[in-house]
């Protein structure tokens, strides 16, 4: 996740640049582009409960969503680890207030998982 974040805010594949380094080859050292990125982990809210998101659809259609994961979706447990995540969504933008309005309101909103879809 965190080399996506870095991709998305400054259009540099670490992973790439680290596989370019270890073979000798060059890499970048000018960043295409500067943004903001910021990322939310979708989580189970209460024990047996798992946290609901009915508006995943949408999200997708949001131009500050660069990327949306969803596994692990039939949790029951509440966070104690990273193993014990639903999902996560990851935006980028160059104002960084809209980023940190996303990101709260994010975190005031519940997601509804269609375990029929898989999402």
């Amino acid at each position: 996740m965190i080399p996506e974040l870095i991709l998305h805010s400054t259009g540099v594949d670490i992973i790439e640049q680290q596989i370019l380094n270890c073979i000798n080859q060059d890499i970048t050292i000018h960043y295409p582009k500067i943004l903001i990125a910021g990322i939310h982990f979708f989580t189970s809210n209460i024990e047996g409960n798992p946290y609901s998101v009915d508006y995943y659809n949408s999200l997708s259609g949001n131009p500050l969503v660069k990327s949306i994961e969803m596994y692990n979706y039939k949790t029951s447990n509440k966070p104690k680890n990273a193993y014990d995540r639903l999902g996560y969504v990851i935006t980028a933008d160059q104002d960084r207030n809209a980023i940190i309005r996303f990101l709260d309101n994010m975190k005031k909103n519940k997601i509804t998982i269609n375990e029929e879809a898989g999402h």
